[in-house]
Formats: structure tokens, sequence, C-alpha cells
């Protein structure tokens, strides 16, 4: 779902908003492409768990239970390859 495109009035409004409170209308920043073909770094949150893994292998620490209640025509195929 994609939001509807603002107003030419609604774009001005906002702009003003924005400097008004401090903020520069700039163009979105792009995350740049990482250099290299080797593996990413790990995030702080994948260090952690890392970290707590190597202090109890096999916790069952971090998992997390759900419940869904699915409606409607099940494709089984389907969920069998998105749980795998």
């Amino acid at each position: 779902m994609t939001a509807a495109p603002l107003s030419d009035k609604r774009r001005l409004l906002r702009e003003q908003i924005l400097r008004r409170e401090g903020f520069a209308a700039q163009a979105p920043q792009r995350i740049p492409r990482r250099a290299g073909t080797g593996p990413a770094p790990l995030s702080f949150g994948q260090q952690r768990l890392w970290f707590l893994h190597q202090l109890d292998p096999g916790s069952a620490a971090y998992n997390m239970s759900e419940a869904v209640r699915l409606t409607g025509p099940l494709d089984e195929a389907t969920l069998e390859r998105a749980l795998a």
C-alpha cells in the first residue's frame, strides 16, 4: 500500500512546518552500497545474540511463541515452504 501523493498546498504547508521546527527540507538519504563481497558486519543486536549463544548454546531464551489464526482456504504447500 502506498500513500497518496500530497497536494501542492499540503506539500507547501509541510515544508513550512519543517522549516519552522528546524528541519531542513532535504532529499531522503540512501544507505550506501557496501564494498566487497564478503559477509556483512553484524549489527549490535546480532553480536549480542551471538555472545549469548556462546555462553549458553542451544538456549531457548530468545525464542518467542506466537499464535496465528488463519481463515479461508489454506495452500498447505505454500505454508510449508514459508515455514521451512
